[in-house]
């Protein structure tokens, strides 16, 4: 019976240490332009910074989308963005995120 027991416990323990983690939400800012840059091929990719400053000197390229955003070159966004595991199967030249706008916080003319 304890081994019965344990054996179950254990199942169990590892059942629930495969479930995938929770999504996140993360505060971006988007900048004003978007940049040249080089993924499979020659693209254009949105540069963002992650949290609620933005240090002009900061910016970093972002090579995917956000599902939901609607981009419009000259404004200075904030995002509220889940970021999620996508399913398998995943192509070799693809993130293995998936980015969904929750919502846009702010969207200002960039000077």
């Amino acid at each position: 019976m304890m081994k019965s027991l344990i054996l179950w416990s254990t199942i169990l323990l590892s059942i629930a240490g495969c479930q995938p983690e929770d999504d996140q939400v993360e505060l971006w800012w988007v900048n004003s332009s978007k940049v040249d840059c080089m993924g499979v091929g020659p693209m254009k990719c949105l540069q963002i910074q992650k949290g609620s400053t933005v240090d002009p000197e900061a910016w970093k390229l972002f090579y995917d989308q956000v599902e939901g955003f609607e981009y419009e070159p000259g404004y200075l966004y904030q995002l509220q963005v889940k970021v999620s595991e996508k399913s398998a199967p995943i192509p070799a030249d693809a993130s293995s995120l998936q980015y969904e706008l929750i919502k846009v916080i702010s969207k200002e003319k960039d000077s």
